[in-house]
């Protein structure tokens, strides 16, 4: 299961991250400091797995990839939920409409969180 995952540590010039990047609870500029401290080497496949090739992808277990709709990270988790889809992948994709980032985190989207939380819940106990 992941939450708004970070497919490509590094400024990836997608629509959220450019509608999103600033007043939704993650801001660009602190992503690429995030990103920045994190590693010097953001193309690794290691560290941005939209890096990876799709004979390593097509590997990855049963997949449940939550994003939130108002995020700069919307585009890469639907990325490759598409992409796992496409080489074979059992990929669940879930988009909350009019959620922010850190909504599994950090309290005042209630019904997103609970929904997700319920989602994942069921999403585990099926494997």
């Amino acid at each position: 299961v992941l939450f708004y995952p970070v497919t490509r540590a590094y400024e990836d010039n997608s629509e959220s991250w450019a509608q999103y990047g600033c007043g939704y609870g993650l801001d660009s500029d602190l992503m690429g400091v995030f990103n920045n401290a994190y590693t010097a080497d953001v193309h690794n496949a290691l560290v941005s797995p939209a890096e990876a090739p799709d004979s390593v992808l097509a590997k990855l277990p049963p997949t449940m990839i939550v994003s939130a709709e108002r995020d700069i990270l919307c585009d890469q988790g639907r990325e490759l939920a598409c992409r796992l889809s496409d080489i074979g992948v059992d990929v669940s994709y879930n988009l909350f409409p009019g959620a922010v980032h850190l909504f599994i985190t950090v309290a005042g989207q209630s019904k997103a969180f609970n929904d997700a939380v319920k989602l994942s819940s069921d999403f585990i106990k099926r494997r």
